[in-house]
């Protein structure tokens, strides 16, 4: 998506260009032609290159990495320009300008990334904003979700072991460890995410215990033979399903 940001944005200074009053007008479709390429060009370049810079970029603050960033578009911004033209001009082609005006050209070019880089890493920096505080939303709203639920369950679990402790040890033992796997699953994982079939396995711990206090008013008859197992899901996303 970044990507095509950067090349919607290239795409449009280049009619933009092609669209200003030129000196010595030409055919505007040609033109247009050779002026994406070499603008597009530079966007890729440009792209590659802060990608290149990552790992550095992510160990400076915010403001000394969007400086580096920007300087660093505008150098090879000018530098690319510089090349273009030496080999245009030794080869004779006329796509950009005599010798006399590489100067113009080189700072034209430099001038322009430097407008468009500002505004660009900008907009990319606003843009991840907004997204990491999306995720922390989010990742706020599934953890509230789940404290809501843990203590609802957890009680009328204990309640129902503590009936059973008596009269049927056993089955009290077994609904302990089925409460120690869900409530494992629950504190136990930072990222919060589990695969289906563990999931499956904890719904089914889950109602055992249910079935201890809901005896014969429980039936639940699992299809589940072709699910994929392997899917990757948020921890206790059916537990609350089969709650309700």
């Amino acid at each position: 998506p970044t990507l095509f940001v950067l090349m919607i944005v290239g795409e449009l200074v280049a009619l933009v260009i092609v669209l200003a009053p030129q000196e010595n007008p030409r055919e505007w479709l040609p033109r247009l032609g050779t002026t994406t390429v070499y603008v597009q060009w530079l966007v890729l370049l440009n792209a590659v290159m802060l990608c290149s810079l990552r790992t550095v970029l992510q160990r400076l603050f915010t403001i000394a990495g969007f400086l580096l960033a920007w300087s660093a578009a505008v150098l090879v911004t000018a530098l690319a320009s510089w090349v273009v033209c030496r080999i245009d001009q030794s080869l004779g082609a006329e796509f950009s300008v005599p010798a006399s005006e590489t100067g113009r050209f080189v700072f034209a070019n430099a001038a322009i990334c430097a407008l468009i880089a500002a505004a660009v890493l900008r907009y990319l920096f606003v843009f991840e904003q907004w997204r990491e505080r999306m995720h922390a939303a989010n990742k706020a709203r599934f953890e509230a979700l789940q404290a809501r639920i843990r203590p609802h369950f957890l009680f009328n679990s204990m309640n129902t072991i503590a009936s059973l402790v008596r009269v049927r040890p056993v089955a009290a033992e077994a609904a302990v460890e089925d409460l120690a796997d869900l409530f494992r699953a629950a504190l136990g994982q930072g990222e919060a995410t589990c695969t289906l079939g563990e999931e499956l396995d904890l719904a089914r711990g889950y109602l055992r215990i249910e079935e201890l206090r809901l005896g014969d008013r429980l039936c639940v008859a699992w299809d589940v033979t072709d699910a994929p197992r392997e899917l990757i899901l948020p921890s206790l996303v059916l537990q609350p399903l089969v709650e309700n």
